[in-house]
C-alpha cells in the first residue's frame, strides 16, 4: 500500500483504531515524515508534507519541452505514474488559443467557447497540454457537458491527476467508471475489512463505493451481512452509493430499507422507482386504479384522507415543498402519479398524455400534468414527458427539471416540436437545445434558423436564449445562412452576434488541424 493510502485508511478509520505507520526509508521524505506511529496529529502533518511535495515536484520535478507550453506533472513519492499517453498534442496556435480562453471571463459565451474548443479538438486524436489539465478539470467541475471531452483529451494523465485531489475533482470518479487507473479503484483497498468493520459512516460509504464498483454482488452481501448493525442515519448515507450499479437483486435489501428512518426510506424509494417491476412500482400502479375512475368521460378521484402507514413506508411525503403552494392530497396525488406506471392508465387512456385534456374532479390538472412527466420521464419516453411537462398548468419552470432527463435523440425531437410550435411553449427551448448532440443534425438545425428569421410576436428573451443555444449546436456548414438572416435586417443583435461566434470556431477549427511544428519529443514519467 502506497503511502498516501495508508493515510487515507488511517484517516477513514481513525488512529484510535488503526495506528499509521509510514515508511522511514522515504526518499525524499524520510526526513520530513513523523517516524513510527502517528496520532492524528502527526497524521495531518503527514498529508499536508506529501501534498505539499506533490505541488512543489510538479515545477521542481518536471520537464518541459523546448516551446515551454508543457509540463510533464510527476509527484514525488510511491505513488503511481500514470499511464502513457503517446498521442501529440494539439498544434501550439490552438493550445495558446485555449490558454486564453481559459484564463479568460468566466462568461457563459467563454465558457461555451471553450467546450466549442473541446469539441474540435476530439475529432483530430490529439491531447491537451498537461499544463491546461488542472483548469480544464476544473471546467469539468462547472459544467457537465465538458466533462467527457475533458476526459477524452486528458487521456489517463487526467484521471491521474484528479485522483491526488478528489475534493476538488470529484466528478472524475463518477464519470471514469470502474476503469483501470480510475480513483475508485485506486484509492480505497477493498480487500482491508477493517476499513468497513472499524471505520465511521464515511470510511464506510467510500469502502461501498469501491467494492461496488467492482463487484455489485459483494457490496450487496457486505451491506445484508452487517444489516443489524447498521443504524437508520449509517443507511441513508450508504442506500444512495449504488445508484449507478442499481440491479435487479437490490431490491430484496431496498425493501427493507423502507421500514428505516425517513430518510434512509426516501432513498430506497427513489431507487426502487428506478427498477422496472419493482413490488414499490407495482404497488403505485395499484393505487392510482383505485384511486382515478371514469363516469362518463370526467376521471374522478378518490383522494384518501390520512396518510396511511403503507403510503409513507412507499415514501410518499406528508407537506409539499412551501413554494408550490399546493394542498397536501392533491400533493400526494402527484407523488403516487410520478411513481405509478404508465400502464397503470390502460384502463383509462390508450394514450396517457391526452389524460390532462379531460375533466377531472376534484380539479387536479396541474398535478395529473407533473406526475405524467416525470413518470414517463422515468420510463424514458421523453417525447411525452416533454408534451406534458411543457402544459402551462404544469409551471413554467417545470421543463427545467424535464429537460434534464433527455437523452440526446429524444431532445432532438422535442425541440423540433417545440420550435415548430412557437407559442408559448417554446419558453426555455434552449434548456432542450442544450441536450442536443453538437453538431445539430439538420432537422435541429433548420427548426433553429426559421425560428431565428425576425419575426413580429416572439419574446425577445426568447429568441436570445436559442441564439445562445445554437452558438455550441449549430454546425459550421451553416455560417452562410446566418450571414444571409443577418443581413436581411433586423433590430436584434443575436444574429451578427451568432455569425461572430460561428466565425471563431472556424478559426479554432484550422489551427487544431493545422501541421504541428517539429518539437523534440520528451518522455513521460
Amino acid at each position: 500500500m502506497s503511502t498516501w493510502n495508508q493515510i487515507l485508511s488511517a484517516a477513514l478509520v481513525g488512529t484510535d483504531r488503526r495506528p499509521c505507520v509510514l515508511p522511514g526509508e522515504d526518499p525524499v521524505l524520510g526526513g520530513v515524515l513523523p517516524p513510527g506511529p502517528t496520532d492524528a496529529a502527526g497524521l495531518l502533518h503527514a498529508a499536508g508534507s506529501l501534498t505539499l511535495a506533490g505541488r512543489a515536484s510538479a515545477g521542481a520535478s518536471g520537464t518541459t519541452h523546448q516551446e515551454g507550453t508543457e509540463v510533464v506533472m510527476a509527484v514525488s513519492g510511491d505513488a503511481p505514474p500514470p499511464e502513457r499517453d503517446d498521442r501529440a498534442a494539439v498544434p501550439r496556435p490552438a493550445s495558446r488559443r485555449l490558454a486564453g480562453l481559459l484564463s479568460g471571463s468566466q462568461s457563459e459565451e467563454n465558457q461555451r467557447l471553450v467546450v466549442a474548443w473541446l469539441r474540435l479538438a476530439e475529432e483530430t486524436d490529439r491531447r491537451v497540454p498537461y499544463d491546461q489539465l488542472p483548469a480544464l478539470l476544473d471546467l469539468g467541475t462547472r459544467r457537465r457537458d465538458a466533462r467527457g471531452p475533458v476526459l477524452a483529451l486528458g487521456g489517463p494523465r487526467a484521471r491521474w491527476l484528479a485522483a491526488h485531489d478528489l475534493q476538488r475533482w470529484s466528478w472524475v470518479v463518477r464519470a471514469s467508471g470502474d476503469r483501470p487507473g480510475t480513483p475508485s479503484s485506486d484509492l480505497i483497498d477493498v480487500s482491508d475489512r477493517s476499513v468497513w468493520d472499524d471505520g465511521d459512516v464515511h470510511a464506510k460509504v467510500a469502502c461501498l463505493a469501491a467494492l461496488r464498483a467492482q463487484d455489485p454482488a459483494a457490496g450487496r452481501a457486505l451491506l445484508l451481512e452487517s444489516w443489524g448493525e447498521l443504524r437508520a442515519t449509517d443507511l441513508a448515507m450508504l442506500v444512495p452509493v449504488v445508484r449507478d450499479t442499481l440491479e435487479p437483486a437490490d431490491e430484496e435489501w431496498l425493501e427493507r430499507a423502507l421500514d428505516a428512518g425517513v430518510r434512509a426510506r426516501e432513498a430506497a424509494a427513489s431507487l426502487l422507482l428506478r427498477l422496472p417491476g419493482s413490488g414499490l412500482v407495482g404497488r403505485m400502479g395499484d393505487r392510482v386504479r383505485s384511486w382515478v375512475s371514469d363516469a362518463d368521460g370526467v376521471l374522478q378521484v378518490a383522494l384518501p384522507h390520512d396518510l396511511d402507514a403503507d403510503l409513507r413506508r412507499d415514501g410518499i411525503v406528508l407537506k409539499p415543498p412551501a413554494s408550490t403552494r399546493q394542498g397536501q392530497r392533491a400533493w400526494w396525488f402527484e407523488q403516487v402519479v410520478a411513481a405509478a406506471p404508465l400502464d397503470a392508465w390502460t384502463g383509462l387512456a390508450h394514450d396517457p398524455a391526452e389524460l390532462p385534456d379531460r375533466k377531472i374532479v376534484p380539479d387536479l390538472g396541474a398535478e395529473l400534468c407533473r406526475g405524467l412527466a416525470r413518470a414517463a420521464a422515468r420510463e424514458e419516453d421523453f417525447v411525452t414527458a416533454v408534451r406534458l411537462g411543457t402544459d402551462p398548468r404544469a409551471g413554467h419552470d417545470f421543463l427545467r427539471e424535464i429537460a434534464g432527463t433527455l437523452d440526446a435523440e429524444a431532445a432532438a425531437v422535442v425541440a423540433v416540436a417545440l420550435l415548430r410550435s412557437g407559442g408559448a411553449r417554446v419558453a426555455r427551448i434552449d434548456l432542450v437545445l442544450d441536450a442536443v448532440a453538437a453538431p445539430w443534425p439538420d432537422d435541429v438545425s433548420d427548426a433553429v434558423l426559421d425560428y431565428l428569421t425576425p419575426s413580429k410576436g416572439r419574446r425577445r428573451r426568447w429568441v436570445d436564449d436559442v441564439a445562445v443555444a445554437a452558438r455550441t449546436g449549430l454546425p459550421l456548414s451553416r455560417l452562410d445562412r446566418v450571414r444571409e438572416i443577418a443581413d436581411a435586417g433586423t433590430s436584434h443583435p443575436y444574429l451578427d452576434e451568432l455569425a461572430e461566434h460561428l466565425e471563431t470556431i472556424t478559426a479554432m477549427r484550422a489551427e487544431l488541424h493545422a501541421e504541428p511544428h517539429a518539437t523534440t519529443a520528451t518522455s513521460t514519467p
